[in-house]
């Protein structure tokens, strides 16, 4: 999808939402490691870069085709939900009955402890600061990278490019906040698991960013929760 001027115009609002919504949860809440270390722990840098990022990545991505609007759909939001709900029945199949004896006691122990309300206010909060973070300023960043190498008509980044992008974006995302905060470092099969559990639906939501806008895969990814928390507490708060 070719960026016009009048596509531009349109991501305006949205972009502005964007900041309105992302900076005071990353003032509040330090939800990744890195980000974190950066900013010294101070919730007004942390708020500035915030704001850096989001403007950056809506530019560039802009750039490599990606727009902040949501668009592709009569619908968007719908598909957005609708895409929420698919992630939220194959991680419930995942973690509720595939894998659910092998579970980390710690992560049982969150469903355990901690009621719905408090794990849905901090489950979406972070979706939001993480999709700006790893959607749409990392992923837009490498899919313009990219693109210079793996072109496609009009200099876009092409398939090959955009799927390289999807997938380093959420493994840098996946390294830092689950494989680095694992005490002991981890198994094999722990790394599959978590290629299946967090690196999947992070490229489920770039992929949603990349045909229906990034407002869409952050209905998509934080309304995922709404599905989600509740159906794993009640399976995983009983005996596996």
């Amino acid at each position: 999808m070719a960026m016009t001027e009048a596509t531009r115009r349109d991501g305006f609002p949205d972009l502005i939402v964007t900041l309105a919504i992302g900076v005071p949860i990353a003032a509040v809440y330090p939800f990744d490691r890195v980000f974190e270390a950066v900013a010294g722990g101070m919730p007004a840098i942390r708020a500035v870069l915030f704001a850096i990022m989001i403007i950056l990545g809506a530019a560039i991505g802009n750039r490599a085709g990606l727009a902040v609007h949501s668009h592709g759909a009569q619908h968007p939001a719908l598909v957005g939900i609708g895409a929420a709900f698919a992630v939220a029945i194959a991680i419930v199949v995942l973690d509720g009955l595939i894998w659910r004896p092998y579970l980390p006691a710690p992560y049982l122990l969150l469903f355990q402890t901690v009621g719905l309300k408090t794990r849905l206010v901090a489950f979406m909060l972070r979706a939001f600061a993480e999709n700006v973070m790893y959607r749409l300023f990392l992923f837009s960043c490498l899919a313009y990278l990219f693109g210079r190498l793996w072109p496609r008509a009009g200099g876009l980044p092409g398939p090959w490019a955009l799927s390289a992008a999807m997938i380093l974006s959420q493994t840098v995302n996946i390294a830092i906040n689950v494989v680095a905060a694992s005490p002991g470092g981890m198994a094999p099969p722990a790394l599959l698991y978590d290629a299946i559990r967090y690196g999947a639906p992070g490229v489920a939501w770039a992929l949603v960013y990349r045909y229906f806008g990034f407002t869409t895969v952050e209905i998509a990814s934080t309304s995922c929760h709404v599905f989600l928390q509740p159906t794993l507490g009640y399976l995983l708060d009983r005996p596996g």
